[in-house]
């Protein structure tokens, strides 16, 4: 397998995201899928940024929780850069808050939503759509038993 360099960039104040927290979700689960990489990029943006990109590209522009753009499909030979991921901690905390649960947790979701994106799963079609949910749960599961899950830096031991 490749050596993975995850680059993680914070561009929003309204959530502490940990960066090695993210390198370690987004190794393990590439390692778990046995999808060989040499990058990925996560960016934590905000409302305004996020907006702008969902405009751009989606001719939507409201808020979102993530918007992905896929580059090379792992594997494929040569340096294999997977692409990028915008996250919007302010939508994961306006959805949590909404449904009493925790933000971390749903920030997590969203950096496994956008990196199954990533690897090509698709969410437009109904089958498509419970594929990358059955996905989700799947990981989301693996992340939970091993411990993994976003935390808060009043929680977080390194």
């Amino acid at each position: 397998m490749a050596p993975l360099r995850v680059l993680v960039y914070q561009r929003q104040k309204d959530l502490v995201i940990s960066a090695s927290q993210v390198k370690k979700i987004v190794t393990h689960l590439l390692t778990r899928t046995k999808k060989s990489c040499h990058e990925v990029v996560f960016s934590f943006v905000g409302k305004r940024e996020i907006s702008g990109l969902h405009a751009t590209y989606f001719n939507d522009p409201t808020p979102t929780d993530c918007v992905t753009f896929p580059c090379d499909a792992p594997g494929e030979g040569g340096y294999t850069f997977l692409g990028e991921a915008y996250i919007c901690p302010a939508v994961a905390i306006e959805y949590s808050q909404a449904r009493n649960s925790d933000p971390y947790r749903e920030a997590t979701l969203y950096i496994v939503h956008t990196l199954l994106h990533l690897l090509g799963y698709d969410d437009i079609m109904k089958e498509d759509r419970k594929r990358m949910r059955q996905a989700e749960r799947r990981w989301m599961t693996f992340l939970d038993q091993e411990s993994l899950c976003l935390k808060s830096p009043k929680t977080f031991t390194k």
